[in-house]
Protein backbone atom coordinates (compact mmCIF):
# COMPACT_ATOMS: atom_id res chain seq x y z
CA UNK A 1 0.00 0.00 0.00
CA UNK A 2 2.98 2.13 0.60
CA UNK A 3 4.35 2.30 -2.51
CA UNK A 4 0.85 2.55 -4.46
CA UNK A 5 0.72 6.29 -5.91
CA UNK A 6 -2.62 6.95 -4.92
CA UNK A 7 -1.73 6.43 -1.45
CA UNK A 8 -0.78 9.70 0.56
CA UNK A 9 -1.46 8.47 3.97
CA UNK A 10 -1.02 5.08 5.39
CA UNK A 11 -2.57 4.64 9.09
CA UNK A 12 -2.20 1.20 10.69
CA UNK A 13 -3.98 -0.13 13.54
CA UNK A 14 -3.54 -3.25 15.83
CA UNK A 15 -4.88 -3.65 19.52
CA UNK A 16 -0.87 -4.39 20.88
CA UNK A 17 2.05 -2.49 19.10
CA UNK A 18 2.52 -0.99 15.32
CA UNK A 19 5.25 0.84 16.03
CA UNK A 20 7.67 -2.07 14.54
CA UNK A 21 5.86 -1.63 11.41
CA UNK A 22 5.57 1.86 11.23
CA UNK A 23 9.46 2.03 11.68
CA UNK A 24 9.75 -0.84 8.99
CA UNK A 25 8.44 0.79 6.43
CA UNK A 26 8.31 4.33 6.92
CA UNK A 27 11.74 4.77 5.25
CA UNK A 28 10.90 3.91 2.18
CA UNK A 29 11.09 6.21 -0.61
CA UNK A 30 7.62 7.35 -1.51
CA UNK A 31 5.25 10.25 -0.72
CA UNK A 32 3.16 7.77 1.64
CA UNK A 33 3.03 9.09 4.97
CA UNK A 34 2.76 6.54 7.70
CA UNK A 35 1.04 6.26 11.03
CA UNK A 36 0.73 4.46 13.43
CA UNK A 37 -2.01 3.61 16.10
CA UNK A 38 -2.53 1.43 18.95
CA UNK A 39 -6.09 -0.07 20.60
CA UNK A 40 -6.76 -1.83 23.77
CA UNK A 41 -6.19 -5.61 23.60
CA UNK A 42 -9.26 -8.30 24.03
CA UNK A 43 -9.23 -11.99 25.92
CA UNK A 44 -10.43 -15.81 24.74
CA UNK A 45 -9.14 -18.36 22.26
CA UNK A 46 -7.18 -17.11 18.91
CA UNK A 47 -10.41 -17.14 16.74
CA UNK A 48 -12.35 -15.00 19.50
CA UNK A 49 -9.63 -12.66 20.37
CA UNK A 50 -8.70 -11.70 16.37
CA UNK A 51 -12.86 -11.63 15.55
CA UNK A 52 -13.14 -8.94 18.87
CA UNK A 53 -9.60 -7.37 17.73
CA UNK A 54 -11.44 -6.95 14.16
CA UNK A 55 -14.44 -5.88 15.24
CA UNK A 56 -13.15 -3.30 17.09
CA UNK A 57 -10.68 -1.76 14.47
CA UNK A 58 -13.44 -1.65 11.83
CA UNK A 59 -16.05 0.03 14.39
CA UNK A 60 -12.85 2.79 14.00
CA UNK A 61 -12.73 3.08 10.58
CA UNK A 62 -16.22 3.23 10.30
CA UNK A 63 -16.12 6.39 12.63
CA UNK A 64 -12.76 8.02 11.35
CA UNK A 65 -12.29 6.68 7.08
CA UNK A 66 -15.54 4.57 5.94
CA UNK A 67 -14.24 5.03 2.65
CA UNK A 68 -10.66 3.21 3.76
CA UNK A 69 -9.77 0.31 1.83
CA UNK A 70 -8.76 -2.32 4.29
CA UNK A 71 -6.19 -4.97 3.77
CA UNK A 72 -7.00 -7.62 6.44
CA UNK A 73 -4.22 -9.91 8.21
CA UNK A 74 -5.89 -11.68 10.89
CA UNK A 75 -6.44 -15.43 11.12
CA UNK A 76 -8.72 -17.08 10.25
CA UNK A 77 -8.99 -14.52 7.20
CA UNK A 78 -12.12 -16.20 6.37
CA UNK A 79 -13.86 -15.58 9.42
CA UNK A 80 -11.81 -11.80 10.41
CA UNK A 81 -13.52 -11.13 7.10
CA UNK A 82 -16.86 -12.24 7.68
CA UNK A 83 -17.03 -10.14 10.89
CA UNK A 84 -14.92 -6.93 9.22
CA UNK A 85 -18.58 -7.05 6.36
CA UNK A 86 -20.77 -7.37 8.74
CA UNK A 87 -19.16 -4.36 10.61
CA UNK A 88 -19.29 -2.60 7.65
CA UNK A 89 -22.73 -3.40 6.52
CA UNK A 90 -24.06 -2.40 9.76
CA UNK A 91 -22.60 1.05 10.09
CA UNK A 92 -22.05 2.74 6.45
CA UNK A 93 -21.84 1.84 2.61
CA UNK A 94 -20.26 -1.13 2.24
CA UNK A 95 -17.82 -1.67 -0.80
CA UNK A 96 -16.61 -5.59 -0.89
CA UNK A 97 -13.48 -4.41 -2.99
CA UNK A 98 -12.53 -2.35 -0.25
CA UNK A 99 -12.21 -4.83 2.00
CA UNK A 100 -9.23 -7.10 1.24
CA UNK A 101 -8.53 -10.57 2.98
CA UNK A 102 -4.45 -11.33 2.81
CA UNK A 103 -3.74 -15.10 3.33
CA UNK A 104 -0.26 -14.75 2.10
CA UNK A 105 2.26 -12.13 2.83
CA UNK A 106 5.41 -12.11 0.77
CA UNK A 107 8.65 -10.69 1.26
CA UNK A 108 10.53 -8.73 -1.51
CA UNK A 109 13.66 -6.56 -2.46
CA UNK A 110 12.35 -3.52 -2.54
Amino acid sequence: MKINPPVFVLHLYDVENTAGVTADISPMDTGTVVRGFCGTATSGGIVNINAGVIRTLCDGITKCCPKAIVNLISNPVITTASVAAKVFKRACPYDPKKLLGVTMLVLTNL
